[in-house]
Parts: structure tokens; sequence; C-alpha cells
């Protein structure tokens, strides 16, 4: 899977079958200071999905699987 944007160390990743969206943030080191924490996009196929991480850490029963070939895009934060 790939992350990109606002990562401390975006890049590709070794995909496992227990990652999920929280797990491969994590992976990429965590978010920048600048990152928009409520708005990470999910890229699967033709399918796009936008997820706000404060809310999957408030609630990890609905935190993501990630899939191979999934694309993870953190946008900057206006502030």
């Amino acid at each position: 899977f790939y992350m990109s944007g606002e990562l401390r160390a975006p890049g590709g990743f070794l995909w496992s079958d227990d990652t999920t969206m929280l797990k491969a943030i994590s992976t990429a080191s965590g978010f920048t200071d600048y990152a928009h924490r409520r708005k990470v996009e999910l890229v699967r196929g033709k399918e796009r999905q936008v997820y706000n991480c404060e809310d999957l850490q408030r609630n990890p029963s609905k935190d993501v699987p990630i899939r191979p070939g999934d694309t993870i895009t953190v946008s900057r934060s206006i502030f």
C-alpha cells in the first residue's frame, strides 16, 4: 500500500492481513503538524472514500482495513 501527503515518512509499505488505516498511518511515522486528520482519503481501484481519523481513534471498531494496492493520502490543514 502507498501513503502520501502530510505524513512524517510517506512512501510504499508492505501489506499484512491486519493492516488498518490507523496502523498504516503509524507505519508512516504518524501525521505531520499540518495534517488534516479529519480528511484522510483512501483510494481503492476506482473508489474514493474520505475518513475522519480522529473519529477512528475514538472508535477503533470503525478502523478501516487496508488492502494491497490501496493509496492513503493525508491532505494539509488550512490551520
